[in-house]
Formats: C-alpha cells, structure tokens, sequence
C-alpha cells in the first residue's frame, strides 16, 4: 500500500504513523554489554582473557561507558534482530547480581560447558607444586624441582609414556607422581584401584635410563584408607589430597599453608 501510494502520487497528502532508532551503537543494549565486559577486565588474571576483553572494548569504543543495575535489564525490549542477545543479557544479570547458575531447569537458558576434571585436578597440583616447591617437603628434604609431563621414554617404539610430575628434592632423590581424578569406595572390589593404573605405574617405574623407586598414586580424598604395594623393589603408594579441607572460605580460595602441609603429608613416602 504504502509502496504504491509512493509511486503513483505526485503529492502525498496522507499521514503515516511509523516509529524508528537512531543508527547509532550508542544504545542500552551495548552500554550494558560494554559495562559488564569491563567489571570483567578488572577481575580476570588471565592474559588470554584479558587480551579478549580489550578487544571487546574496543568494538564498543563508540559506546558511553555508564553505570548498569540489574533493573537496567529490565528495560531492554529484545526482538526479531537482538533475540541472539538474550544468553549474553542473563551472564550479565549474573553479573550484576553476583549470582550463579543453578543447574536445576529455570527461566535462563546459557551456554553450556564442562570441565575436565582429570586435567584440572592434575593441573592444580602441578602449578601449585611448582610455585610453593621451596615450602614442600619430600620426607626428610626440601622438594627442589618439578618436572610436568615427564617424557620418559616409548614403548615398542610407538607409545609415548609421560608421567603426570617428576619431583626431585634437595638431596636428589625422584619421585614419580601420577594424579587419578577418581573416588576410591572400600564397597568395590579393590576399592575401585584400576588395574591398568598399576600395569601404568609398574611400565613407568621401570622406564628411561633411571629407575624410580617409589611412585604416589594421588587420589581426591575418600573414605579408603592410604596404603603402600610392593613389586620388585618398587613402591606403589596410595596416597589422597582432599582440596575441599584446603579452602579459605573467607579468602574464596584455597588456604596455601593448609595446602602446603597436605601435599608435604601426602608425598613423604
């Protein structure tokens, strides 16, 4: 109708009621984006994180930088051409709410990811072993190096075989420490200890141009008690770490001498 109307009248004598934006990026959606984006430069610690928030900054260099409250989002109508915000709307009311997800089905709908809990468990312990290692002690010496993702040698020519750590203390003793992200349950038959880990260590031991005498096994902490095997002159030790007992609640982090008294426990075999 309307095209019509253009196109064979001369002169237009109607008058069409018709609402539009300004083509601006200066709008609530992006101020809110932008706002939240910087509240997560100022808290994040890591380079690669921080180098993508400054970057995200810089596409909305043309946008006010204003306060945003929760009810800021409120105000926000999303249609047709902004629908693929919504996620990024509700992380940023978590944001500004300093609230969390609840895994339970609710209203918002968010990206879903997942954590390696093997990876984290082993990284965790690694880094931590690798800053605080002149507070750490092996039994009866200060632990002086750390080696992570040891390459101790190939099997048959084919298969890497790289251990989680090598810890090598003062007086230069090593020690070959594998991480195991599993809940050991006295219930289970060898209270779930896996016999490919033991085939695992009892290759590692034996590898490279070094024998490793004694090997940790280190497990989350359960109600299965520690315990050292036997075979061949090498010492398989079943040994847990509980992170939970390590965790500063005031701090909203780990306590470093809770942790460090565990990990000196845990690993004097």
């Amino acid at each position: 109708m309307v095209e019509r109307e253009l196109a064979n009248t001369g002169r237009l004598y109607g008058r069409y009621a018709c609402r539009y934006d300004i083509f601006t990026p200066d709008h609530p959606l992006n101020r809110v984006l932008k706002f939240c984006n910087g509240l997560l430069i100022r808290q994040t610690l890591v380079s690669s994180n921080r180098r993508l928030l400054q970057e995200n900054d810089a596409l909305l260099s043309d946008v006010k930088t204003v306060p945003i409250r929760p009810s800021d989002l409120d105000r926000i109508q999303l249609d047709r051409l902004n629908r693929d915000y919504e996620p990024l709307l509700d992380l940023c009311r978590l944001l500004l709410e300093s609230s969390t997800l609840n895994v339970r089905t609710g209203r918002i709908a968010q990206f879903a990811f997942v954590f390696d809990m093997n990876r984290l468990f082993e990284e965790f312990v690694a880094e931590f072993l690798r800053r605080h290692k002149g507070r750490i002690r092996l039994g009866g010496s200060r632990l002086a190096r750390v080696a992570y993702q040891r390459r101790l040698g190939r099997l048959f020519g084919e298969f890497n075989m790289d251990a989680d750590l090598v810890l090598t203390d003062e007086a230069g003793r090593s020690l070959l420490v594998d991480t195991k992200y599993k809940v050991l349950d006295s219930d289970k038959r060898h209270v779930g200890l896996s016999q490919a880990d033991f085939y695992q260590m009892y290759a590692y031991g034996s590898a490279g141009k070094r024998r490793f005498d004694d090997i940790v096994l280190l497990y989350p902490a359960s109600d299965v008690a520690e315990r050292t095997f036997q075979q061949d002159e090498i010492s398989l030790h079943i040994r847990q770490f509980d992170p939970r007992s390590i965790h500063d609640a005031e701090g909203a982090g780990p306590d470093h001498d809770k942790v460090v008294q565990e990990l000196s426990r845990v690993l004097s075999v």
